[in-house]
Order: structure tokens, then sequence, then C-alpha cells
């Protein structure tokens, strides 16, 4: 099976997060690939990428949140009866939904469980080195540590009010703020405030682990524990949604479970 991942033109965070858990399972997966129809199976990774080019060949769109909640005109959800069936990351999404296509169902785009394992891996090779070694490399090792993680990609969808409020609130705690949705909107500067646009996901390992906490504001009180808060909360962080912790990470997130799970969907649908 070759899989065609749409998503932006470089590739994003949903798209190419799922490549290497597609090969993983013995498919080819490729972010943005051409010609279409040299692909078995298109996914729009986000209801905004849905585009009529690609729909000479079964397509699946992943419904993911912030497309379905924030009722961007940039949505062409009169185009989802083209695809085959529509992933909801999330039950609260069906009401959306119900209208534009018949065939809804949950998966979530999960976790990467194996990127996660393969960081603490090369934290615990420091420690089986002699003495000597581990302290002339220790400072290749140590990370910075700060206080809080909180993230805004954009202010329509997480709640930056709310983010600014608590970062206000805590002047002696140290918060990073990934996203671009501070530096567009307000870009204030704050003595405890490390604001950072844009991270490779690849690093986030590393980001999670310098922090004891993650923190999500959403300006939504359903669905709102998201693949970060389950990644920071598999990486030791104390994690929370709109001031809830969140203490356990829901079955359907982990890859060793999602993947086979839309592995079925694909072949029923096909």
């Amino acid at each position: 099976m070759r899989v065609n991942l749409i998503g932006p033109p470089l590739g994003g965070t949903i798209n190419s997060h799922l490549v290497p858990l597609f090969w993983r399972e013995g498919w080819e997966a490729y972010v943005n690939g051409c010609p279409p129809r040299a692909f078995d199976l298109t996914i729009f990774c986000g209801l905004w990428y849905i585009d009529q080019r690609y729909f000479d060949t079964p397509c699946i769109a992943l419904a993911v949140g912030s497309d379905v909640y924030r009722g961007d005109p940039g949505v062409r959800l009169d185009l989802l009866k083209n695809v085959k069936t529509v992933l909801l990351a999330d039950e609260a999404m069906r009401p959306y939904l119900e209208p534009y296509h018949k065939d809804l169902r949950h998966w979530h785009v999960p976790i990467d469980t194996e990127m996660f394992k393969d960081f603490f891996s090369q934290i615990e090779h420091m420690y089986v080195l002699p003495k000597r070694d581990v302290l002339l490399i220790e400072h290749m090792y140590v990370l910075p540590k700060r206080d809080v993680l909180l993230y805004c990609g954009a202010p329509d969808h997480q709640d930056l009010n709310r983010i600014m409020k608590y970062i206000k609130e805590h002047p002696y705690r140290s918060c990073t703020l990934l996203g671009r949705g501070y530096q567009d909107g307000l870009m204030e500067e704050y003595p405890n405030l490390l604001s950072v646009r844009w991270i490779p996901y690849y690093s986030m390992p590393y980001i999670y682990y310098m922090h004891s906490e993650y923190r999500l504001y959403l300006k939504r009180k359903v669905d709102h524990i998201s693949k970060m808060t389950c990644e920071a909360l598999y990486m030791g962080c104390r994690a929370f949604s709109n001031d809830k912790q969140i203490t356990a990470i829901p079955s359907y997130m982990l890859d060793y479970n999602a993947m086979p799970r839309i592995m079925d969907i694909i072949g029923e649908v096909l």
C-alpha cells in the first residue's frame, strides 16, 4: 500500500508525524507525493487540505480539531462527500460534521512512542559509560530545566488570554510558549517568558524533557486531550488541559493501538 499524506507544502506536524508510523507497519508513506494517481490512498491530514486534484484515487480525511471548531472559511466541508470516510479525533466533532458525511469514525492521530523511547535510550546510554567518560561528556547531555511549557499555534483555537493570564500570575515560573499565535498577536516582553515560533518535531522529546509541566488552554470544553498533552505526559511532565490535570493517556492515542486500527478502517473503506 502506498499512502499519500496531504498537508502543508513543506510537511506539517500531522502528515510528517504519520510517515514513520506507516512505514513501521510495512506501508509506503510520503508527504504531498506527485502524481496523485501513483498512490493507492490519499489521506488529507486536516480538513483544510481537501483538494479536488486527488479525487481520482480513494481518499479519506482526518478531522483534527481546530479545522472543525474554528469555523475557518478555508475548510471546504462541501467537498467531504468526495472522500470515503472522515476520521474524527474525538466524538465531540460528530454533530459538526454529520450534515456533510454519513461515514464518520473515531480515530485520533497517535503519539509516536518509538521516537520517545529512542530519546530515553540516548539518555540511558550516558550512564553505562565509565565514570571518567561521563564527566567528559555530561555537558552535552544535561539539558537546561524550565518550569512550564505552553502552546499557542493560533489564538482563535488556543486561548491566548488564559495563557497570558497564567504567565502574568506566575512571574517566578520560567515559561516556554511554542507556536506562532503569541508572536503574531502580542509580542509583549515578560521576564519569565521565552517564545519559540517553531520546533522541529524530532526535537520535541528534548523540549518536553526539560520542562516539569505542560499546560494547554483551548477555547472549548470538549475534546481537550490533545496529542501534545499525551506526549508531555509520556515524557514525565505533569500535564494540564484547561487547568484540568490529565493523568492517563487514552489507549487509542498509543501508536501500537492506533495504527492497526487505521489500517483496518482503510481495508474496510477500500
